[in-house]
């Protein structure tokens, strides 16, 4: 990693996994082992005030060269991986109202070349490309420390080309009539509050409660032998999470102005 020149940061890293995963079969006791090849990734980074405007943003690249062998303990096979991908943020700040909005965006891309393709299109896993944006305000407004407003939204397409039988049967209307799982979109709205309470003379640690809302979204399309075919309809969910957390050993930072 690189000093900050300018409010810009360049990273950087290589490396080898080995990673292996017992996984339990019908008889067989299988697993996945993962090594060989390499994983590297850059990214550049910026921060820095403009006038009464705070701004970071940050591109990334990573590529997966690793190979994944799954077999039983006398065999096996390998996929070689060449995986590559995508993502970039930007979030702003104006200081004098906390007002506040970032936007993330990326895609990977997976190797064209596998052991198990689509059915139908005869494709490997495609490209995942998803979208995340989140705004809001950060004010103090009753004296005790910021309180955060905010809302949010992701959009996540993937391109599956999945042919497992378990997961055809689960989806599809008409039985054994979806040979591909082609593609999925995943859909996420949400908003919260917030609160940190400042340290006092009798509490020497900052103390956030934190209450969240998300409601929850996935379509699927399936193809058959002649084309798209019925899926069933994935219900939509919802999800409330709250909480408290304890910091000690901080500072509050000032991330917002106060009015006189």
């Amino acid at each position: 990693m690189t000093p900050r020149i300018l409010g810009f940061q360049l990273a950087g890293s290589i490396g080898r996994p080995q990673d292996i995963t017992f996984v339990s079969g019908n008889v067989r006791k299988w697993f996945l082992e993962k090594n060989g090849g390499y994983w590297k990734d850059a990214a550049l980074r910026y921060r820095d005030d403009w006038n009464d405007f705070r701004v970071m943003a940050g591109v990334g690249i990573w590529r997966d060269t690793t190979e994944e062998k799954l077999r039983p303990l006398d065999q096996g096979t390998v996929d070689r991986t060449r995986d590559t991908g995508l993502a970039g943020s930007f979030a702003i700040f104006h200081k004098p109202t906390g007002l506040n909005i970032a936007i993330n965006a990326g895609k990977a891309k997976h190797s064209p070349v596998c052991h198990n393709p689509g059915e139908v299109t005869g494709q490997c896993r495609g490209e995942i490309r998803f979208l995340y944006v989140k705004g809001g305000i950060v004010r103090d407004f009753f004296g005790w420390g910021p309180t955060a407003l905010y809302g949010e939204h992701y959009i996540g397409p993937r391109a599956e080309h999945e042919s497992a039988g378990d997961v055809l049967r689960t989806l599809e209307v008409t039985p054994n009539q979806a040979r591909e799982l082609e593609k999925s979109v995943s859909t996420i709205w949400g908003a919260g509050v917030v609160q940190t309470l400042k340290p006092s003379s009798t509490r020497n640690y900052i103390t956030d409660f934190y209450v969240g809302y998300r409601h929850y979204t996935l379509d699927v399309r399936l193809l058959g032998a002649a084309g798209a075919v019925p899926a069933r309809k994935v219900n939509d969910f919802d999800a409330v999470l709250a909480g408290i957390r304890f910091r000690w050993g901080e500072r509050l930072k000032p991330v917002y102005v106060e009015d006189d």
